[in-house]
């Protein structure tokens, strides 16, 4: 809850169309979160242990809420497999395609972060331009797990919107199916990125782009990294805190006030 409200001041401030996704449907600074999980089958809701989070707090609220619920350990190569919010975040992404078409179904590209993502958006329209959005486009910084390989949620990723068509309508012809993948499973950007490239939609790697890490923590010099990072524009960060989302869009501000003067 701590990490949202920054971006409305900042990431979002200018963007005119956005929602917001969690596990839990509620109200933070004005602005409404809406439960993805909602039409997820009952019967899974009830019967698979990723849900007692999800079933304690319909019932309860924040109020149901524990310390161990909190837990904020770092992340490991597999996640956070002992934080039970992140336990949950595998049954998100699908749903969200979905939920995102049901909102609104006729935008060109579709831009997915997380709420210690960071985006220039400057940079990401620039580089969307060189796109055609009536293509299949999936794009993102290219993680693996086994043979499949997809896009870090955290670092962000775009669809296009015939991408996000494609997966849904594959999706919605077999739900049990994915259902049973993803239970089995643990990572959500992972099944979404499966389900993307069983639709006929592949991974367009933009990792030099999309980062998935701060920009002082980004390894720009370690040993066998692409020198490409050094000639692509920065469109993401992630792992950033609230105080460097805020520091970061402050550069970012006075950055482009100072360039128009500098052109007037």
């Amino acid at each position: 809850m701590h990490k949202v409200p920054i971006h409305f001041n900042t990431t979002l401030r200018c963007i005119p169309h956005f929602v917001l996704f969690s596990d839990f449907e509620e109200d933070i600074g004005g602005f409404h979160l809406r439960d993805v999980l909602r039409n997820v089958n009952e019967s899974i809701k009830q019967t698979v242990a990723d849900f007692n989070l999800y079933n304690r707090l319909r019932e309860g609220g924040r109020s149901a809420l524990t310390t161990d619920d909190m837990n904020d350990d770092p992340s490991t190569p597999n996640g956070k497999p002992e934080n039970p919010g992140w336990i949950l975040d595998k049954w998100k992404f699908l749903p969200m395609i979905d939920e995102t078409l049901r909102i609104r179904d006729d935008a060109k590209w579709y831009i997915f972060m997380e709420a210690d993502t960071y985006l220039v958006w400057p940079n990401l329209m620039a580089w969307l331009e060189r796109f055609d959005s009536r293509k299949p486009y999936y794009m993102g910084s290219a993680v693996q797990i086994g043979d499949d390989v997809f896009a870090h949620g955290g670092s962000g990723f775009v669809l296009s919107n015939i991408a996000m068509r494609k997966v849904s309508e594959y999706r919605a012809a077999r739900i049990a199916e994915w259902d049973a993948f993803t239970n089995g499973h643990w990572a959500g950007d992972g099944v979404l990125g499966k389900a993307l490239k069983d639709a006929g939609v592949n991974l367009l790697r933009s990792s030099s782009m999309l980062q998935g890490a701060t920009p002082w923590t980004f390894g720009y010099l370690a040993p066998g990294k692409d020198k490409g990072s050094w000639c692509t524009p920065a469109v993401s960060y992630h792992h950033m805190a609230p105080s460097e989302i805020q520091k970061m869009w402050l550069f970012e501000r006075g950055w482009s006030l100072q360039s128009s003067l500098s052109h007037a």
